[in-house]
């Protein structure tokens, strides 16, 4: 990073690049552990791969909500320009929270009916989205940072996006209390409509006529 002449600013490029570094290493672990034991009969192998399914759910979850994340981290970088050490260490801060996505997806995946493993899972996406909508606003209150200087629709449409995980998943914490598996299942529609609902509840303005 080339450190700025001034207020201790650098160019964003190389933390976008460790973000895709460990967002790559962190969507391949979670696969890694999605295999059936060796040497077992024909009715032990039938037992495991109904079994595996759950786990291959879980991963399928937990990719879909990293890749929205990452396509989050680009779009934001699209229109940040410098970054500073707040927003360096609120970005490490995430980055260290992503990497234990692999050990509690394996953990959800192990003990589906258990409410800490569902809540531990949920909570950790909660921090994830809460540090992430901390780094947003952070950004925009230092306008310097910004390469350009956003419009209100664009704040107000990155603004939805950001609060969207932190909700799903507190919602979904709650659930997990009571029914931990099903919590899942409702986190993984909720991810896949929540786009819709950006849609539905903040429609794009008609353009304003020339004049």
């Amino acid at each position: 990073m080339r450190l700025s002449s001034s207020n201790e600013r650098w160019e964003a490029g190389r933390l976008l690049t460790l973000t895709d570094g460990v967002f790559a290493i962190v969507m391949t672990l979670m696969v890694l552990d999605i295999r059936i034991q060796e040497g077992l009969d024909h009715q032990q192998f039938l037992h495991s791969l109904r079994e595996i399914w759950r786990n291959v759910l879980y991963y399928l979850l937990s990719f879909l909500i990293l890749s929205k994340i990452w396509i989050g981290h680009h779009c934001r970088f699209n229109a940040i320009a410098q970054v500073d050490r707040v927003f360096v260490g609120l970005s490490l801060a995430s980055l260290a929270l992503i990497a234990l996505v692999p050990a509690l997806t394996n953990l959800v995946g192990d003990y589906p009916h258990e409410p800490l493993a569902g809540m531990s899972y949920c909570g950790l996406f909660f921090l994830i989205g809460v540090i992430d909508f901390w780094g947003w606003e952070y950004a925009l209150d230092r306008g310097h940072l910004m390469a350009d200087k956003l419009c209100e629709d664009d704040v107000r449409t990155w603004t939805f996006v950001r609060l969207a995980l932190p909700t799903i998943a507190l919602i979904c914490f709650a659930l997990a209390i009571f029914i931990p598996a099903e919590a899942l299942y409702v986190f993984l529609g909720l991810t896949i409509v929540a786009p819709f609902l950006r849609r539905w509840f903040n429609p794009p303005r008609p353009a304003s006529p020339s004049s």
